[in-house]
């Protein structure tokens, strides 16, 4: 008999065996009486008790091909070769070969199967199992089977009790369809779920997806995000490092950070709700919606796909192909590039932009009035207007703007950055087609966005103020005109008339001629004023500042010149026809007398407040406006200004 023989060359049993059923008997004694500690990573086993406790793995009635005996460090061993089959509580275990000791622990090698009731198995190469803490490693070609999941990794822990695998290395899962990956991963057998960590990859045939993190319940087939999370296909994309996926039924909810793209469709929000057997998209705070160009934004958007529709609410914003628009809620068809909106509007053309409070606005015709905190704005940006009220037609082609509790502004932005604020109590755009033929003898045509104001106009800009009753200004001349009463401020220099043109090169003013009762102020230091009249005045500026005038037309001037200490010399007086200046830092610094001059050099000692003046003179630094508030509030200053005049 094989265990006879092996009980007599065996040293470490004292007792000779007398035959089949004793030895029988002793085995399952042996193991009956095996107990042990819990081995694994994190927890060392436990110390070896005095006495042997009740055995709970047992060996099931087949019994192995071979067995050995033996102890090692007082541990008594069982040698188990060949189908060996054993069972704890309610578990089962199969394997080719195993070691079991008095600790309740069992190695196990070759075709490791561990079977539990509800039909859930684990195949390895290997298993260790401490039956004392019912805590099993399995090692090479690890599979674990439960219901439609089937779970591949080199190496896994499973803790019986709680019916909890774990695995730290690249391991994969099939259910259907799905392909999940993962280093690392926790199966919450009882619960049916599984939590994914590290580099995990679902493929499917719906869907792909890769993320940090990711819990995947098995019975609702329901992928929950833990972290940054891309899904997608062969058309779309969506993000989120929170939420979850259907995936039977396609459809998802996306926290933090969530985004999508659909072809050339990208949206974000903090939350989007998608449902793709429709095609629909919910995105709700912060919404933003980029399709093909046309940006959407809004507090909530549903985007239908399949019918080009977009459902904004609350701060909705709308940039379509030829219409945008801004409201309180917007409905916008990407297929007809048209939009209904309600509440604070928007409408943009592709030769302005129109907000209010208030908006009728006629897509086929054209035309309509809005009202309430207006603002136009010019296709190029540079123009806008704020105001009360504001009717166009046209195309826009035609805008005007008309005071009702404060007057309309009109902001001026050049390519320079500087910016021209005009007020007065009615302000008018309109399109000018200008055509032309160029030097390949083409016909061109171009559009120029012209402007008009009147009654108490004010011009306010870093570098110059002005007022007048009426202003134009032509764009393809690139020229402004005052006209009733025009003031214009530049500096230390103060120029009127009767009619004043401004041209403007390279967003400056080059020059600046006066018709009509001309009259022009310099000072250095204002204190003393060097004074030209005249029928016609052309001033010339660089850099903002007065270097020639041309005076025609019974010319005077009153000029001081400086020696090279920056003194006064004397006082010049001239009367002629027709008389040419330099300045140099509003300092006279030559004078051509061109026609019969008379004149007078006064002492500066001689000088006094009466002979240092010429008729006319109006020193009107007190009206320069400068505050655009003030300007747009205040009615009556023009009239407070032509009462001064007329008094002097």
């Amino acid at each position: 008999m094989i265990y006879r023989k092996h009980a007599k060359k065996s040293q470490d049993y004292p007792y000779r065996l007398a035959g089949r059923d004793v030895w029988r008997v002793l085995v399952f004694c042996f193991l009956m009486c095996a107990s042990g500690a819990l081995w694994s990573q994190d927890v060392a086993p436990a110390p070896q008790q005095d006495t042997i406790q009740e055995p709970t793995i047992v060996i099931l009635d087949e019994p192995a091909d071979r067995v050995r005996l033996y102890t090692r460090d007082t541990v008594q061993y069982q040698q188990l070769v060949g189908n060996v089959r054993m069972r704890h509580d309610s578990t089962f275990f199969r394997t080719d070969s195993a070691i079991l000791d008095d600790r309740n622990q069992v190695e196990a090698y070759g075709n490791v199967v561990i079977q539990e009731l509800d039909s859930t198995h684990i195949f390895a190469d290997t298993l260790w199992y401490n039956g004392n803490e019912k805590f099993a490693q399995l090692r090479g070609n690890v599979v674990l089977d439960k219901d439609s999941q089937r779970l591949f990794s080199p190496h896994l822990t499973y803790e019986l009790d709680n019916r909890i695998a774990r695995y730290q290395s690249k391991s994969y899962m099939m259910d259907g369809d799905m392909q999940l990956s993962s280093i690392q991963g926790v199966f919450y057998v009882n619960d049916d779920y599984i939590v994914f960590r590290d580099s995990v990859i679902v493929i499917s045939d719906s869907f792909n997806l890769k993320a940090d993190s990711m819990a995947f319940y098995t019975q609702e087939r329901r992928v929950k995000f833990l972290g940054p999370t891309v899904v997608y296909n062969d058309t779309s994309r969506l993000y989120a490092e929170d939420g979850y996926y259907l995936v039977n039924e396609q459809e998802a909810v996306f926290y933090r950070s969530a985004q999508f793209q659909s072809g050339s469709t990208l949206g974000f929000a903090d939350t989007i709700y998608f449902y793709g057997d429709e095609g629909r998209y919910i995105m709700r705070g912060d919404a933003y919606l980029n399709r093909d160009g046309e940006i959407a934004t809004a507090r909530e958007i549903i985007y239908e796909e399949q019918e080009g529709l977009m459902y904004l609410y609350q701060d909705a914003v709308v940039t379509g192909k030829n219409v945008n628009a801004t409201g309180d809620s917007l409905v916008y068809n990407t297929e007809t590039n048209s939009v209904r909106s309600r509440g604070r509007s928007r409408v943009q053309r592709p030769d302005f932009t129109l907000t209010s409070n208030v908006l009728d606005y006629n897509d086929e015709t054209q035309e309509g009035i809005a009202s309430g905190d207006v603002i136009w704005e010019d296709s190029t940006g540079m123009r806008r207007i704020f105001t009360d009220s504001l009717e166009y037609s046209g195309n826009g082609q035609t805008a005007r703007a008309i005071s009702i509790h404060q007057r309309p502004m009109l902001e001026w932005r050049n390519e320079e950055g500087d910016t021209l604020k005009l007020i007065s109590d009615t302000l008018n755009t309109y399109q000018t087609i200008v055509t032309y033929v160029d030097s390949t003898e083409q016909t061109i045509s171009d559009t120029t966005q012209d402007f008009s104001a009147f009654y108490e106009v004010a011009l306010i800009r870093d570098d110059f103020q002005g007022r007048a009753d009426s202003m134009a200004y032509k764009e393809s001349d690139s020229l402004i005109v005052l006209y009733g009463n025009p003031i214009l401020w530049m500096d230390t220099t103060q120029l009127s008339g009767d009619t004043i043109y401004v041209s403007i090169r390279e967003g400056e003013i080059s020059d600046v001629l006066i018709k009509g009762n001309g009259f022009i102020i310099t000072s250095p230091d204002s204190i003393f004023f060097n004074q030209i009249k005249g029928r016609t005045i052309t001033a010339y500026f660089k850099d903002g500042d007065l270097y020639q005038t041309d005076v025609e037309g019974n010319a005077e001037s009153i000029y001081f010149p400086l020696d090279d200490e920056g003194g006064y010399i004397a006082m010049n007086k001239i009367i002629c026809s027709r008389i040419e200046m330099t300045f140099e830092n509003n300092n006279v610094t030559g004078v051509a007398f061109l026609e019969q001059p008379t004149g007078e050099l006064i002492s500066m000692t001689k000088v006094t407040q009466e002979n240092s003046i010429l008729k006319g003179y109006r020193n009107m630094g007190h009206l320069r406006p400068r505050n655009v508030v003030k300007e747009r509030e205040i009615r009556n200053v023009m009239a407070e200004a032509v009462n001064q005049n007329l008094e002097q």
